[in-house]
């Protein structure tokens, strides 16, 4: 899974973020939250303090649904390498982005080759 996000003051947009809340509301359903699965994170933003600023919280949600960041989160500085509908990324955030997609496709089959943590009972929704 890979989720990306525009900066919108210097943080994740609320659109985002309620897409976010609406998977940590599936309590009931077996497969809630994200436990256990890659998520690349990406924050773009006409900047790069907007766009770190949104990468961090973005990951501390990932986190927050049980799920495990990839060690490449990407901030996308939309002024140095503009993504136009019609055009390719730069060379070096689509090298980001394929290495990102590795980690994601490499974390996902290690995951999926372990058993499952049961949860504690404590924990269970």
């Amino acid at each position: 899974m890979i989720i990306s996000s525009p900066g919108y003051p210097g943080s994740v947009s609320g659109l985002v973020k309620d897409t976010l809340n609406s998977v940590g509301q599936l309590r009931a359903d077996p497969r809630r939250d994200l436990p256990g699965r890659a998520v690349g994170c990406v924050a773009t933003a006409y900047g790069w303090l907007a766009a770190v600023t949104t990468l961090h919280p973005l990951r501390a949600i990932v986190h927050a649904l049980s799920g495990r960041p990839t060690v490449l989160g990407l901030a996308v500085n939309a002024a140095e390498s503009p993504i136009e509908p019609d055009s390719q990324p730069s060379g070096r955030v689509l090298s980001q982005l394929q290495s990102m997609a590795d980690d994601v496709r490499q974390l996902s089959s290690l995951a999926a080759a372990r058993p499952a943590d049961p949860i504690p009972s404590g924990l269970a929704g």
